[in-house]
C-alpha cells in the first residue's frame, strides 16, 4: 500500500511529539510519501488529478478545512464529471484542528496519536466506507453549510483565531450572543425551499428564517468535547439534514441560539425550544434566498456573502478509511441533543 501524507507545518497543534506519535503508526500499515502545505489551498492543489494508480489513500492531518481541501482536490471542479470513488485515492483523516467534526463523526479519537493507531489498523485490513457529500458555492463539503447568523459566528471566530484566541465552547457562546444582540431587532429573513426524499417525499417551504445550518454529519459541530446533535437520524451515507430556528426574538430566542451552539448547556437543557425549531432529514436539494447579501460558510470556512445559495446532496461520492459502523458515539456518549 502507498499513501500520500499531507500536513501543515505551521499548525499550532503539529509538533515533534505529535509527529512521533503519528508517523511510526502509519508506517506499520503503508508506505508514505510526506508533503507539507505551504499556503491556503495547497492540499487541494497537491491532490488534484490523482488516481488510485498514484496512491491507495491520501492521509490528511488537519482540521475540517484541510479535509475539505483534499475532498475538493480529489473530486475536482466539475460536478457532473467527477471521478468514481473507486478511481481516486481513499480519503483518510488524522484530526489536528480545533473541532475535527468529520474525523470524530467517523469514530476517530480526537488525539492524533490514538487516531493514527486506529487508522493504521483499518489500512492494514482494507476497511473503508463510501460516504455522501454536499455541494454548495462551487465547493464539495463533508460537514456543514451555514447561511446568515451561523456563518456570521464562524466569520467572527475566524478573526479571533487570527489573533491567537482559541475556538472554545465559551468563546462560541460569547460570539453567538453578540451576533444575536446585533441582529435581534432586524434578524436575517431567509427563504428556504427544500426537497425531501425518504419515506415522505415532499417540497418544504420556509420563510423569515433567521438561523439555519445544513449538515452532512452527526453531530453538526462540537462545543468543546460535547457533540451537538440537531438531526440524530443523519448518517454519512444519507442525504443532507437541515436545522433552523424560526424565531430568535426575546430572551427565549437568545436561549434558542445559545442552545444551538452548545453554550449554557446545563442551564438551557431544562428549557423546551422545539416550537422554534425545524428539523428536516433526507434532503436532496436546498435553496436559500435573502433580500440582502448574507455571510455564508462551507465546512467552517467563510465564503463570499450572497443573496442566494443552492445546496445539493451528492450520494456516496468519496471512499474514506473508516469502519462503516463507527460513529461519534464510539468515542463519547454524552451528546447535547438540540431538540
Amino acid at each position: 500500500m502507498r499513501s500520500l501524507f499531507i500536513s501543515n507545518p505551521q499548525s499550532t497543534s503539529l509538533n515533534d511529539s505529535v509527529s512521533r506519535a503519528v508517523v511510526p503508526e502509519l508506517l506499520k500499515a503503508t508506505d508514505l510519501v510526506s508533503c507539507f502545505t505551504q499556503y491556503a489551498g495547497h492540499a487541494e492543489d497537491m491532490v488534484r488529478g490523482l488516481t488510485r494508480d498514484d496512491y491507495d489513500a491520501v492521509i490528511i492531518m488537519g482540521g475540517d478545512g484541510s479535509v475539505n481541501e483534499v475532498l475538493n482536490g480529489l473530486l475536482g471542479t466539475d460536478l457532473e464529471a467527477r471521478p468514481s470513488p473507486a478511481d481516486i485515492p481513499a480519503l483518510a483523516v488524522i484530526p489536528s484542528g480545533s473541532a475535527n467534526v468529520f474525523a470524530r463523526a467517523l469514530g476517530y479519537p480526537n488525539s492524533p496519536g490514538e487516531a493514527a493507531k486506529k487508522l493504521a489498523g483499518f489500512l492494514q485490513r482494507g476497511i473503508t466506507r463510501t460516504v455522501s457529500a454536499g455541494f454548495a458555492a462551487n465547493r464539495f463539503f463533508l460537514v456543514n453549510v451555514g447561511f446568515g447568523m451561523d456563518a456570521a459566528v464562524i466569520k467572527a471566530m475566524e478573526k479571533l483565531r487570527g489573533k491567537g484566541i482559541s475556538a472554545t465552547a465559551g468563546m462560541y457562546g460569547v460570539i453567538a450572543a453578540n451576533a444575536w444582540h446585533r441582529l435581534r431587532k432586524f434578524p436575517p429573513t431567509i427563504r428556504i425551499t427544500a426537497t425531501v426524499e425518504g419515506d415522505r417525499p415532499r417540497e418544504v417551504s420556509l420563510s423569515n428564517i433567521p438561523f439555519v445550518v445544513v449538515t452532512n454529519t452527526t453531530p453538526w459541530t462540537y462545543a468543546g468535547a460535547i457533540p451537538l446533535v440537531t438531526n440524530p437520524e443523519q448518517t454519512l451515507e444519507k442525504a443532507l439534514s437541515l436545522f433552523a430556528l424560526q424565531d430568535i426574538s426575546g430572551l427565549r430566542g437568545l436561549g434558542a441560539v445559545m442552545h444551538a451552539v452548545g453554550a449554557g448547556r446545563r442551564l438551557l437543557n431544562s428549557f423546551d425550544f422545539t416550537a422554534r425549531q425545524v428539523h428536516l432529514d433526507d434532503v436532496t436539494r436546498i435553496h436559500f434566498a435573502s433580500d440582502d447579501a448574507l455571510p455564508a460558510q462551507v465546512d467552517g470556512e467563510s465564503v463570499e456573502e450572497t443573496r442566494h445559495m443552492t445546496i445539493t446532496s451528492i450520494p456516496r461520492c468519496i471512499e474514506v478509511v473508516a469502519h462503516p459502523d463507527d460513529t461519534y458515539e464510539d468515542i463519547i456518549g454524552d451528546a447535547l441533543n438540540i431538540r
